[in-house]
């Protein structure tokens, strides 16, 4: 995942299976990296910062799977 993708949301959050996730308003929502920023788990774990629905939002990236990759 690298600044440019095209990502889409997954609900991964407890009860995400059965439609009652954390994040329902999200799912399935396109949006543009803008940062991606490796960091060790101990230290709080990679985040990604995604303009989506209007706004940039930080996220960890286990909320995203690629669509598109940029060049």
């Amino acid at each position: 995942m690298r600044q440019g993708d095209v990502v889409r949301f997954k609900d991964v959050s407890s009860f995400a299976s059965v439609g009652h996730g954390s994040f329902h308003q999200y799912d399935g929502k396109m949006g543009i990296v803008i940062e991606f920023t490796h960091v060790p788990v101990s230290r709080g774990g990679s985040r990604v910062k995604v303009a989506m629905r209007g706004s940039v939002q930080t996220w960890s990236p286990k909320y995203f799977e690629v669509i598109n990759e940029s060049g």
